[in-house]
């Protein structure tokens, strides 16, 4: 079992945890001592609460709900979409695609086809493995991932420009803005449209 899947039990114990590498352990048992979080966004593997790119819409739909298919790229809890997110997050998830996106109090999914293909988080109680968390301020992703491209989205553009941050990781992106941080997107699309700092 791997340290995402616990700690996306919320605190529960594992007995497994003796095969678990000295940071593995370490990270679990902090996971352990406090209130259920919104769950760990795994980087690596591009998981989130047990959904992972490549999971089915049937997958998504047993672990999150049915979900809103229609409106706008946001989560239910951000109809008005200062969210942070990627600028091009439109992409394959319009009213006209009905398995383009599913859309939760807290969590956007999005297909290509039938499988995810991006997930976008704005939990205030989620974090990242490496503990960058919702609410944290942008700076706090330089400091835990020194591989951070940072800068800003829509400069020179129509639209109100915003700090960010990303990271490329085994084939995928992690999206982190703006300041302090309201999303934390995973995407195979590319979504690294910020200019450098």
């Amino acid at each position: 079992m791997s340290v995402a899947a616990l700690c996306n039990r919320c605190g529960g114990r594992s007995r497994r945890a003796r095969s678990l590498q000295r940071g593995e352990r370490q990270l679990l048992r902090e996971i352990n001592r406090r209130p259920c979080r919104g769950g760990i966004i795994d980087l690596d593997t591009g998981t989130y609460r047990g959904v992972r790119f490549g999971s089915t819409l049937d997958e998504v739909t047993e672990r999150f709900g049915r979900g809103v298919s229609q409106g706008p790229a946001t989560t239910l809890s951000n109809p008005q979409g200062n969210d942070g997110a990627p600028p091009v997050l439109g992409f394959g998830g319009t009213s006209r695609a009905p398995r383009g996106l599913r859309r939760y109090r807290n969590v956007v999914v999005f297909f290509a086809g039938r499988r995810v293909h991006t997930l976008l988080v704005d939990d205030p109680r989620a974090a990242t493995a490496g503990g960058v968390a919702i609410g944290d301020p942008l700076d706090r992703v330089k400091e835990v991932y020194e591989d951070a491209l940072c800068g800003t989205v829509d400069e020179n553009t129509e639209y109100e420009p915003y700090p960010a941050c990303y990271l490329k990781r085994k084939g995928h992106y992690i999206w982190f803005g703006p300041d302090p941080i309201r999303s934390i997107t995973l995407s195979i699309p590319r979504i690294d449209f910020l200019t450098p700092e």
